[in-house]
């Protein structure tokens, strides 16, 4: 009985690997063993030369939607209204076992722009990613990333545009975002046209 069951599940594991296999240039099965093995070989060169092409006119649009973003980012830096831009500062939590350090800690946003930060634990030693945010309409967001820190996943931690008004300072502690869980985050914004600071050092 074992025997037979054993032999079932190669089966189903065999049929479904066929059922995975792709063919170059997007081929169907019939259609690759209609060609003859040179025929065969020149199909995986063409195929891999395409997705070579491919791969570069991804990179190259990822390059220009890159350049399209800093440059919008510094426009809304020099043509900032009042309140637009805050002043954020992370203090981590008091993990019990090792400093937790946040890369930067300081971040300057304005409305629309988000930043990466990296979390560095000394013990045990990890390596994460947090998304901090200013949406559109002024609310600051500091939320978890995947793990390919691609981007923000999961719940945030928030403070509310309503509470950065007139240049005033506002904190939270960190509840949802993980790695940074039982600290602080402090933001504040100030007023007058433009960034006092000039566009910040990273978008130059």
């Amino acid at each position: 009985m074992k025997r037979i069951v054993g032999l079932a599940c190669g089966l189903f594991a065999l049929l479904a690997l066929a059922a995975c296999v792709q063919y170059p240039l997007g081929m169907t099965e019939e259609e690759w063993l209609l060609l003859t093995p040179e025929q065969q070989q020149e199909a995986r060169l063409a195929d891999a030369e395409l997705r070579r092409a491919q791969a570069l006119q991804a990179a190259a649009e990822a390059e220009e939607r890159a350049l399209a973003e800093r440059n919008r980012l510094i426009d809304a830096y020099r043509n900032a209204r009042p309140g637009d831009i805050a002043y954020c500062d992370i203090d981590p939590p008091d993990s019990g076992y090792g400093r937790v350090l946040v890369q930067p800690s300081s971040v300057t946003l304005v409305n629309g722009e988000q930043r990466r930060l990296q979390v560095l634990q000394e013990s045990p030693r990890r390596s994460d990613y947090v998304w901090l945010t200013r949406d559109g309409g002024g609310r600051v967001e500091l939320c978890g990333s995947t793990a390919s820190g691609s981007g923000p996943v999961g719940a945030c931690d928030s403070i509310w545009s309503i509470d950065l008004q007139f240049g005033r300072e506002a904190s939270t502690r960190i509840s949802w975002t993980t790695p940074l869980s039982g600290g602080e985050l402090t933001c504040s914004t100030v007023g007058g046209f433009g960034s006092p600071f000039g566009v910040p050092d990273y978008l130059l």
